[in-house]
């Protein structure tokens, strides 16, 4: 979008344009990894959970957020969040010799908490829980950072 911007010479004068242009160089790309995050953190949930799901991972998070306040039934925790990864053994436990690592399958402690806030952040800034939608975003990221070996399906 800059470079459309800095090419288009109606919008700035010529010397703007050229100034533009210079300060674009210092600018780094983002990698494919960050351009995949942007596009699912502007995707609708729809695009995500194929509607045959919907359903029943709709009352799987009702389920897990409701574990402990049963009238809650909307917003999960953080805390909520790493138990249901550790429940499908997607969190890499730490070693006795402390090192963790992610992909294959796995997601470290730090990986969860980073994809959470993450998507809070982008989606709900200020928020400190997921609804089901963000709750959909993150399970996407959180594929994304086991499995990167995987197409988006």
């Amino acid at each position: 979008a800059a470079e459309e911007l800095a090419s288009r010479t109606e919008v700035l004068s010529a010397s703007a344009s050229n100034q533009f242009t210079g300060l674009m160089k210092y600018l780094k790309k983002n990698s494919e990894w960050e351009e995949q995050q942007k596009r699912v953190m502007a995707s609708d949930m729809e695009a995500f959970i194929p509607e045959d799901f919907d359903e029943t991972l709709r009352a799987e998070f009702e389920r897990r957020v409701s574990f402990g306040e049963r009238l809650n039934t909307e917003l999960m925790t953080s805390a909520k969040w790493v138990k249901v990864l550790r429940d499908i053994k997607v969190i890499v436990e730490p070693s006795k010799s402390g090192s963790q690592t992610s992909g294959k399958g796995r997601l470290t402690l730090a990986d969860a908490d980073i994809i959470f806030k993450k998507v809070l952040h982008n989606c709900d800034h200020g928020g400190k829980k997921l609804t089901y939608d963000l709750f959909c975003k993150a399970l996407c990221l959180a594929s994304k950072v086991a499995r990167p070996d995987l197409e988006d399906e």
